[in-house]
């Protein structure tokens, strides 16, 4: 969790998902808004990112655990 300031006096808490990326071989901490919760065909849980780091395009998956799952469910 990080608290992220506003030029406001309203700053708010933003949750950071961990991936991991194997193309830069880096973990990368990606906001929850920016994470997309999908379902393999296992069923199990899973989150899906795009982001930017260093310039580069990243798409990253990863299989969440229970609570990651409870808390991106919000």
């Amino acid at each position: 969790m990080v608290l992220v300031q506003n030029g406001s006096n309203s700053d708010r808490e933003v949750n950071l998902m961990k991936f991991y990326s194997v193309q830069i071989r880096e973990s990368v901490e990606v906001p929850d808004d920016q994470v997309e919760v999908v379902t393999m065909k296992n069923g199990k849980l899973a989150a899906k990112a795009k982001t930017t780091h260093n310039g580069r395009e990243l798409k990253l998956f990863k299989i969440l655990s229970k609570e990651d799952a409870a808390r991106l469910k919000k």
